[in-house]
């Protein structure tokens, strides 16, 4: 018998905290960074360099 699939709910404030998310460095930047979504493939916020940069997780987001 098959087991009942368990429903898991996230708190996240931004997508830094998504277990779906992707980084890359920004190009001739430095220390900046760039977040994407690996679920729609788009990227999220731009030319990061401090955490509190980050936005809200956007209103398109699938897990929302």
């Amino acid at each position: 018998m098959k087991n009942k699939p368990t429903k898991i709910k996230l708190i996240i404030y931004d997508c830094s905290e998504c277990p779906k998310h992707r980084t890359e460095r920004t190009p001739r930047s430095g220390y900046a960074i760039d977040y994407y979504c690996q679920l729609t493939g788009n990227k999220v916020a731009n030319y990061i360099e401090h955490p509190n940069e980050m936005p809200p997780v956007p209103n398109n987001c699938p897990l929302r």
